[in-house]
């Protein structure tokens, strides 16, 4: 491994590693640190505070990833039903995970190339920037020899950055921060993120004028959320499989309810406030994340962090305002999103509880009738020996959770610079969904990660996967009327189509929904995508 150091004038020398395939990438770089559990972290701006005396910051080895379980990463190779080897040690750290991975070609200011950061899903509990599987130097690598460069940032869990997550991510309670800022640590941890690439990227050789980001299922989520807060910290932003409602961001009222639940549970809710506080800062990281809470709790709606209103009128005005400073917004799903979901949908009599907790939510018994007819959930052939669920189950909730919420987003747009993708990739990998497109195999094909591991055919799609996020980040889609590249029909909003053909197509929304999805979206729509959304909470356990 060759260091090489860069003296960089506000942050002082960091010594990075060049890499065999060329360019430099600089690891585990603090981007803001965390003042005590449960406040705000504030942005890092020198780092000769954190590097011995004399010496420039050691940027050559990975960072701690955020407090989660272990094995964690076992879980997301089981999405892409591959795993990639992991050549250095998967740390934790409480106090000093909020650091990034930033691959660049060319680190000189004047090069201004075109950044893109990272944001990596996981429920909002676990991720991390040094999983090989998210690693950005094969696209950087890509672009390079594409004659189109960018400097690629990962940030764990979000833009190959690190943020906080599960409780220490988003507990909410006035008693540990004022109303007006509870909860919420992991969002303001990445806008501080993209406030500091803003303000120190220019000297890695990126244009912080120049910034895409790019989020994946809970990163989705977070695309989503600092696109809705409206400070321009960005100027693209890539959605991939995730929506608002998917993990919908609550009420304070539902903060303070699962932190008095926390109180209970660690035999603290009759001290004192100031006594309680302590006890529960005064807990082992390891000791929070086993406590059941850790898993259910959500964002909080508040601290400028708002989601996107289903309304059409209100929901065309937050789109559209901010699509004024953000110049493209790209939405996308694959073909079986709710592959991830595995797990929720176990019961001992799944169809039965499904159809309890539908009509619970208010579908009527015909509309049950309907849905269980369209998805086949009556024939007990599908249901897999490989996951113990039926199949149409795992389609209903990528349909709903994935599908329709992307329809109802480019409904609410008018404005040319939304644009819909969808990616039907078969898998090649082996395991209960080959042949489908689960959920972040459209991530895995983008980063080029699992290509050496791919067929040809399937080569053929990572790469030009790739290249269409490097085109986006060089701003292809500006000023496209509206319609995916290569488009020439401005009669109606068209999606671009990433077939199971290896093939790409442009379709109107209407004809990818029966072409690809069998009318599902015209179903579901009119029965009623709150209600729908509202039943597979009740089944799947989510509901609050």
């Amino acid at each position: 491994m060759t260091e090489t150091v860069l003296d960089h004038p506000q942050l002082g020398p960091l010594a990075g590693v060049s890499l065999p395939e060329g360019g430099i990438q600089f690891r585990n770089v603090l981007y803001a640190t965390i003042p005590q559990r449960w406040q705000h972290s504030v942005v890092a701006d020198d780092l000769r505070v954190h590097a011995p005396a004399g010496k420039p910051y050691d940027a050559t080895q990975f960072g701690p990833m955020a407090p989660q379980p272990d094995g964690s990463i076992s879980f997301d190779f089981g999405l892409i039903q591959q795993t990639l080897p992991v050549e250095h040690s998967l740390t934790h750290s409480e106090d000093k995970c909020l650091n990034l991975v930033l691959t660049t070609p060319k680190p000189t200011v004047d090069a201004r190339l075109p950044v893109v950061v990272f944001v990596h899903g996981g429920g909002f509990f676990i991720g991390g920037n040094a999983w090989p599987q998210y690693d950005v130097r094969q696209l950087v690598k890509l672009a390079a020899e594409k004659g189109r460069p960018i400097v690629g940032i990962g940030l764990k869990y979000a833009l190959s950055i690190l943020y906080r997550l599960g409780l220490l991510g988003a507990l909410a309670s006035s008693e540990l921060t004022p109303a007006a800022e509870a909860g919420n640590f992991l969002f303001n941890d990445q806008a501080n993120a993209l406030r500091w690439i803003k303000k120190h990227v220019a000297s890695f050789g990126g244009d912080p004028e120049n910034v895409t980001v790019m989020g994946e299922s809970a990163g989705a989520i977070s695309v989503w959320m600092q696109f809705l807060k409206g400070e321009p910290l960005f100027s693209r932003g890539i959605v991939m499989s995730g929506n608002t409602r998917l993990r919908q961001p609550q009420p304070l009222a539902i903060g303070e309810s699962i932190y008095n639940e926390l109180l209970k549970e660690v035999k603290a809710d009759g001290l004192p406030v100031a006594e309680r506080v302590a006890l529960l800062r005064g807990l082992t990281w390891q000791q929070l994340i086993a406590l059941p809470q850790n898993t259910r709790c959500y964002p909080t709606i508040g601290g400028g962090f708002d989601e996107l209103c289903w309304e059409p009128k209100k929901g065309s005005a937050q789109i559209a305002s901010n699509l004024e400073w953000c110049k493209t917004l790209v939405v996308g799903t694959c073909e079986l999103d709710g592959a991830a979901m595995v797990p929720t949908f176990r019961h001992p009599d799944a169809h039965g509880r499904l159809r309890s907790s539908m009509e619970q939510a208010g579908l009527t018994s015909t509309e049950v009738d309907e849905v269980f007819a369209f998805y086949k959930l009556e024939q007990d052939s599908l249901v897999t020996e490989s996951t113990g669920v039926h199949t149409g189950i795992v389609e209903l909730a990528s349909d709903v959770r994935f599908y329709v919420p992307v329809i109802t987003e480019g409904r609410l747009s008018a404005n040319k610079n939304l644009h819909v993708y969808h990616f039907h990739e078969p898998n090649p990998f082996k395991g209960p969904f080959t042949g489908r497109t689960g959920h972040v195999l459209d991530v895995a094909y983008t980063l080029q990660t699992f290509k050496h591991l791919l067929p040809a055919a399937s080569q053929a799609v990572s790469e030009a996967m790739g290249q269409y996020v490097i085109g986006v980040a060089h701003g292809d889609l500006d000023s496209a009327a509206g319609q995916p590249a290569g488009s020439s029909s401005t009669a109606a909003k068209l999606v671009l189509v990433w077939d199971t053909k290896h093939q790409r197509q442009v379709l109107s929304a209407e004809e990818y929904d029966r072409t690809f999805r069998r009318g599902s979206g015209e179903l579901l729509e009119r029965i009623g995508i709150s209600k729908l959304i509202r039943g597979l909470d009740l089944f799947q356990g989510w509901a609050i």
